[in-house]
């Protein structure tokens, strides 16, 4: 049964402009039965459901998304605070192919929360800056980090600090000889696991 409701209600108003009329494409009614104790009487009680499609579902989806975001982004920067003791000890003890390893283990962090990307990058940042060695960089690092790291090396030249582009131009070239192109159009063509 479709229910039509009046244009004049107040929290359908285009001035209230929390629930607009045209985002609206079905409200249904649905009719629940309560029984009371004796079996003869029964009552029958609308219910009335809104269905939202459209910019109001994908706001919806995006404040819940939101909310769980932020009970998360607590936890994804207390792991990258650790991790940042762990490189910081690696470069202590002159292990700068070891730290940058641990700094792209679990990049790029599955969120959309840019404090999180950021505190991410700022670890992988110390580590790549810390390579002297480039070559013997390549030759001990797994094929498994080429595309992370390969990512991260684009955000670095993004922001167009002098000494950070300069390494990570030096490191770009030797991955894409280890690489190839694919590691290229892999790094450049994800959008959704961003740095």
């Amino acid at each position: 049964m479709k229910l039509t409701l009046p244009e004049s209600h107040p929290s359908l108003s285009a001035a209230n402009g929390s629930c607009p009329r045209s985002n609206i494409l079905a409200a249904q009614t649905h009719h629940t039965s309560l029984r009371r104790r004796s079996p003869e009487s029964a009552t029958i009680k609308p219910a009335l459901s809104l269905n939202f499609y459209g910019k109001d579902r994908a706001r919806g989806i995006h404040i819940m998304t939101e909310f769980v975001e932020s009970e998360n982004a607590e936890a994804i920067i207390l792991r990258i605070e650790q991790k940042s003791q762990k490189i910081e000890a690696l470069l202590k003890q002159y292990k700068p192919v070891d730290a940058l390893k641990t700094a792209l283990e679990g990049s790029a962090p599955r969120t959309m929360d840019e404090r999180c990307k950021s505190a991410n990058w700022i670890v992988v940042h110390r580590a790549i800056m810390a390579i002297k060695d480039v070559d013997g960089m390549m030759s001990s690092l797994d094929p498994e980090y080429y595309d992370i790291l390969m990512k991260y090396l684009y955000r670095g030249l993004s922001t167009g600090d002098r000494p950070t582009c300069d390494q990570c131009l030096r490191i770009h070239e030797k991955l894409t000889q280890r690489a190839g192109l694919g590691c290229i159009l892999r790094s450049l063509s994800d959008t959704e696991n961003t740095v």
